[in-house]
């Protein structure tokens, strides 16, 4: 508390400013909301006789200057004597100096190629945050505003990327804004459609095709790129809803990917209504289920209760296609089935496992001794029972079998036609698998380019049986790697389907850049679960609502290892009488291994449990350990 700044929350190192928390009249906090505010363009590039190097680009047949900026490389000898450090040459194409190109709001040029200095490229990055911003500026009003009205005016100088902002008053109003400024692209806004390749691959720099982003005549003055951008009033956002509930996830806000082309909606006055071009879903899709059925009839939620939802490790991907996976395995069970289902049918393994998840309720627990799971005691973690056993089994059975039902679908079907190189990220290549699996009625498992994605079963032209020969599959592919050399150090080529214990692959580890004495496990006395399974066993998944997803093409214990996840858990009830809230850091208060508060509320964030918002000045003073005044230097 400083004269007009009474706040609680949680800032980020460097940064002097609170990012969410509390004041007096308001709670807020955020997900990072994935838009596209970046584009990357193919450039022709320049080269001067004498250097070497880049000193131009070509921009519609004429020479665009660079500026080249000197980048100097220090490192510290670490000798026993104080600064020792010395300078390291390095080489002006290897990293020595950053060329900058003016037209793409002062970004870089990257993966530059000057093999043949007569047709030299490189890749230039074109970001609305590569000059300045009024974020600082931003965060000191947020902490000051008494009403959302200032908190929304607050919000219009977050200029950089975007945010899904959320805050609560004490009159029990709620509101959702997403922030940012998104660049208008010339073709999406005057021709209405993407002229050749859209923004979400690399675009054409030569000027050839109209994919600059559109200069503002007339930028209001909150404003701080040169750009035209999305109107505010464009901007995804709810206030006062009439359901009394906001739900955000990192998820599309608005559905604008849900017809798969996220260039269909029209701005008002005309031009593409563009945010970007994918997603992630099912965090948010838990979520609603969730609220749906804790409201059904009226109901309230307590505090407790929206801890335990923020707690939720059931994986809804595992729920959407279990009726799928136990269907096949009927079906390759009855009399019309080709030999080759009827083979898979006869695996007992395959057999446990899908008796294992007709039981399961999608929960990812560890299943270990030294396992974090939610609700568990930090300081004495509980022996699991045979139920998380079994629960945490059939998460890591899935876990694997995801991977392989790519490989067995999206995977295989690009390589088969020679884009086995350019296959999609995790999230969207797995997107696309639970839609052929769900859609397989409609579609027979081919996709809308002719190419089939859910193969036939040998021996059978149906394409039912296809389906259920390739999630069947899966399983037994999925089962071969658990009981394999890849993943000895955690399960020693045991075939017992209850030894396939979560935590042993899901493990998080806290990585510092500054080396191991700053990471954990390791430092703030946690260790790893053995010196070949690094990390600490954690519940979670992949997309699950407590935030601790993996890759899903994990076909080695060291995949499903994370190091993301809830920056900071905050749950608060506000009313005329104040603000009652609860919250915990992944960490602790200090930066500096060994101080009592590097990592003294770890332990209780890996099992979703928080402490007391202390608000009033006494109980503050009651509970420091240390107090540090900052006072400004003039």
């Amino acid at each position: 508390t400083w004269r007009d700044l009474d706040v609680y929350g949680v800032s980020y190192p460097g940064a002097p400013a609170f990012m969410q928390g509390c004041n007096p009249a308001l709670c807020w906090g955020f997900t990072i909301d994935p838009v596209d505010v970046t584009d990357v363009y193919q450039e022709q590039l320049v080269v001067d006789e004498a250097s070497g190097l880049p000193r131009a680009m070509v921009f519609r047949g004429a020479e665009e200057p660079l500026l080249q900026l000197p980048q100097h490389y220090r490192v510290n000898l670490r000798s026993g004597k104080p600064d020792h450090v010395v300078e390291v040459p390095v080489a002006p194409l290897e990293g020595g100096v950053t060329f900058v190109v003016p037209r793409r709001n002062m970004g870089p040029l990257l993966s530059i190629d000057v093999t043949d200095p007569s047709q030299a490229t490189a890749l230039s990055v074109q970001y609305t945050g590569w000059r300045a911003t009024h974020e600082l500026d931003a965060y000191r009003r947020l902490v000051r505003a008494r009403n959302l009205a200032a908190f929304r005016q607050a919000l219009q100088l977050l200029d950089t990327g975007s945010l899904n902002m959320v805050a609560a008053d004490q009159l029990g109003q709620i509101a959702y804004w997403a922030t940012g400024e998104i660049p208008l692209r010339e073709d999406l806004q005057e021709l209405g459609h993407a002229d050749g390749l859209p923004p979400y691959f690399v675009r054409d720099g030569s000027g050839a095709h109209r994919h600059e982003w559109l200069v503002s005549r007339r930028p209001p003055p909150f404003q701080a790129s040169g750009f035209e951008v999305l109107s505010a009033a464009e901007l995804p956002h709810a206030v006062r809803p009439a359901s009394g509930v906001l739900i955000n996830a990192n998820n599309d806000p608005v559905g604008v990917t849900l017809d798969n082309d996220p260039l269909s909606w029209t701005r008002p006055g005309g031009g593409v209504f563009y945010l970007d071009s994918s997603y992630p879903s099912l965090r948010a899709g838990r979520l609603r289920r969730l609220f749906d059925h804790a409201l059904a009839g009226g109901g309230r939620l307590s505090l407790e209760e929206m801890q335990q939802m923020q707690a939720n490790h059931q994986m809804l991907d595992a729920e959407l296609l279990m009726p799928s996976i136990l269907a096949a395995f009927d079906r390759a069970g009855s009399a019309p089935a080709p030999a080759s289902l009827k083979a898979l049918h006869r695996e007992e393994r395959i057999a446990d496992t899908v008796a294992l998840w007709r039981r399961w309720d999608f929960s990812s627990p560890t299943g270990l001794l030294r396992g974090f799971d939610p609700g568990d005691p930090p300081e004495a973690l509980p022996r699991p029972d045979e139920e998380e056993i079994a629960d945490s089994a059939a998460a890591t059975v899935f876990a694997l079998f995801r991977g392989r039902l790519l490989a067995r679908t999206v995977d295989r079907t690009l390589a088969e036609n020679g884009l086995g190189s350019a296959r999609p990220d995790d999230g969207i290549a797995w997107a696309a698998a639970i839609h052929f699996v769900l859609n397989h009625e409609a579609s027979h498992g081919v996709g809308a380019s002719g190419l089939r994605f859910i193969p036939l079963a040998p021996n059978s032209s149906d394409p039912e049986d296809g389906l259920a020969w390739t999630l069947l599959g899966s399983v037994a592919d999925a089962l071969d790697l658990l009981a394999g050399d890849g993943f000895v150090a955690a399960f020693n080529h045991s075939t017992q389907l209850l030894d396939y214990r979560w935590g042993a692959l899901h493990r998080i580890v806290f990585d510092s850049p500054l080396g191991a004495e700053y990471s954990v496990p390791g430092a703030g006395g946690f260790e790893s679960l053995s010196p070949f399974l690094p990390g600490i066993a954690r519940a979670g998944g992949y997309e699950v609502v407590d935030a601790s997803s993996h890759k899903v093409r994990g076909a080695r214990p060291d995949r499903f290892v994370f190091g993301t996840g809830a920056a900071d858990r905050l749950v608060a009830a506000l009313g005329p009488s104040g603000i009652d809230g609860e919250i915990i850091l992944p960490g602790g208060q200090s930066e500096v291994p060994g101080d009592p508060g590097f990592a003294n509320q770890l332990g209780r964030w890996l099992t979703d449990q928080y402490h007391p918002m202390r608000r009033e000045t006494a109980a503050i003073d009651a509970d420091a350990v240390r107090v540090e005044n900052l006072v400004p230097l003039h």
